[in-house]
């Protein structure tokens, strides 16, 4: 609905209620969730704490926890400042690549992420590529779901609409 400080707001609360079990997953892909949308409000100067908080999360973990998402938005938001890491832009493209046909529902808002760090930087042409495969997941995810009105619905979500939208 384009409500994006509702959308923050339920996220800190669903945050809020699960750290009284301590479920530092659910917390972490939570603040990844809330990153994106900041990002899309355009609220840059307000992400470093929710970086960090994430970060921190990620290190109790332990190691056993990765997230591609979270790697993309980062990348792109360095890019926005003109500090990205190209070999870890390319690195992380090439993981996600090794991985197939078998994505997860996150993966073309990862490479339209990714699309946007090489925009960032001028490199068109992985960008298109990248935006191109964003879109092509959607498509393919959009396949597996039965009845026109829940495709409908499906191609309709925030992101979805955004990544089928010119990259810029």
């Amino acid at each position: 609905k384009n409500d994006f400080n509702l959308a923050i707001s339920n996220i800190d609360q669903s945050i809020e209620l699960f750290n009284l079990a301590e479920h530092s997953r659910f917390e972490t892909q939570m603040l990844i969730d809330k990153l994106n949308i900041i990002i899309e409000c355009g609220n840059i100067d307000d992400v470093a704490s929710i970086i960090s908080k994430i970060e921190y999360l990620i290190n109790k973990l332990k190691g056993t926890y990765s997230n591609f998402l979270f790697t993309a938005a980062k990348l792109y938001l360095n890019s926005k400042k003109g500090i990205v890491n190209i070999d870890e832009l390319h690195s992380l493209y090439e993981s996600l690549e090794e991985t197939g046909d078998n994505f997860p529902l996150n993966f073309p808002l990862i490479y339209w992420y990714i699309a946007k760090a090489y925009y960032q930087i001028n490199q068109m042409g992985r960008a298109r590529e990248c935006h191109e495969k964003a879109k092509q997941i959607i498509y393919c995810l959009a396949e597996q779901i039965k009845g026109e009105k829940n495709k409908e619905t499906f191609y309709k979500t925030y992101f979805h609409k955004r990544i089928l939208d010119n990259l810029s």
